[in-house]
């Protein structure tokens, strides 16, 4: 009885790895399927992907290939070109970061380096050095839940759509929550501010994780007991702000009240 059990462990665990999708977006914590694939192409170093934040340097681009320099690259990236390429196209190197290294990217486990054969005879430890500074002070806040957040067109906060800002903003919001909140969403448009619908924010979000890791310098600014009693809410975000005029936000919404607002 217990082969069978364990067989049928296997059985499914194979078929939940199958059903993950590869390298489907730029999340850099592996998946299950991404890690099984990922322990099979290094496997000569024994280092366990599961569960594991990897960030990627290659010295292919989109469009060239270069011939002096590694840039960072996304984890789509790296599984489509691994998957086209063979092993005399493409060289690997695995750099599972020391205690040092993880104090300058500490929610990052290790980097993968991608690079054509000639510039990977070139390698050396001075290239680790160089390239994990490009990653140096980056947030890792890809949301788990990315597909089920903002598929509706109200503008209350779901239970999905407040996990999913609440990772995203997990460096600006202290301890503030998005749930139950109301929150309103703006951005500037030549000269002026102008309300933005929740279901928008979110693929704009959404949109930009597909080819990155991170998101634009959105600003989060948690309202006060005055302000949120004279504006009906709890906070404001500011879609790409570089410079905030807080009191022509707070004049358009209060404009613009959320239903059910007091």
């Amino acid at each position: 009885m217990k082969p069978i059990l364990i067989t049928l462990f296997i059985t499914l665990l194979h078929i939940s790895c199958i059903a993950q999708p590869i390298g489907a977006d730029c999340n850099p914590k592996l998946n299950d399927a991404e890690a099984v694939l990922c322990n099979k192409l290094f496997s000569h170093t024994e280092y366990d992907f599961k569960g594991k934040t990897i960030m990627y340097i290659s010295n292919i681009g989109e469009d060239k290939v270069y011939s002096a320099q590694y840039l960072p690259a996304t984890k789509k990236d790296f599984f489509i070109h691994s998957k086209q390429a063979t092993d005399t196209q493409l060289k690997y190197h695995l750099v599972i970061l020391s205690a040092i290294q993880k104090t300058e990217i500490p929610d990052v486990d290790a980097v993968v380096f991608f690079m054509t054969p000639n510039f990977h005879r070139g390698f050396n430890g001075g290239w680790v050095d160089k390239s994990i500074k490009y990653f140096k002070g980056i947030k890792l806040n890809f949301p788990d839940n990315y597909a089920l957040a903002g598929n509706d067109t109200t503008e209350n906060i779901s239970v999905e759509d407040a996990k999913f800002l609440n990772q995203i903003f997990r460096y600006e919001r202290n301890s503030f929550d998005f749930t139950n909140k109301k929150i309103a969403i703006t951005a500037k448009y030549d000269e002026s501010y102008v309300m933005i619908y929740k279901h928008d924010y979110i693929q704009y979000i959404k949109t930009h994780l597909k080819t990155h890791f991170s998101i634009p310098c959105d600003w989060l600014h948690i309202l006060n007991t005055a302000n949120r009693i004279a504006t009906g809410y709890d906070a404001v975000i500011v879609e790409h702000a570089k410079y905030v005029d807080f009191d022509s936000i707070l004049k358009l919404i209060e404009t613009y009240k959320p239903t059910n607002s007091n």
